[in-house]
């Protein structure tokens, strides 16, 4: 950007010079300055038009980019929740299975002490 600001600069300075040193007269002099500044600020003007056409569809594409990322962070939180919720149920099923295993265990333990007591009861008398 610095180097087209430094160019139409340049150009227009030459030009300046060009027209200055040229053999009109002071009114076609006057006239042909105020044409090519008219010509250089329409320039400019539609130059600063396209910059912010530029950064009006830039901003359209960044926030709908961020609209999708939200809507994909959203599915994802969903799907996780979902899954945590699977993950607990199983857990509490497994946890479930697991005392009633832990119980029949200790009963069988219990009732294998009591069988080897009345085994050693046995063997003493």
């Amino acid at each position: 950007m610095k180097k087209v600001f430094g160019l139409v600069i340049g150009a227009a300075a030459g030009y300046i010079a060009g027209v200055l040193m040229a053999p009109k007269s002071g009114k076609e002099t006057r006239d042909d300055l105020k044409a090519k500044k008219d010509e250089l600020e329409q320039k400019a003007a539609d130059k600063k038009e396209t910059a912010k056409e530029v950064l009006d569809e830039s901003t359209r594409t960044v926030k709908k980019g961020a609209e999708e990322i939200s809507h994909e962070a959203a599915d994802l939180s969903k799907k996780a929740r979902g899954s945590a919720d699977k993950i607990g149920k199983e857990a509490s099923k497994l946890g479930t299975q697991t005392k009633r295993s832990l119980g029949r265990a200790a009963d069988t333990a219990a009732k294998t002490g009591k069988d080897v007591g009345q085994s050693v009861n046995k063997l003493r008398s």
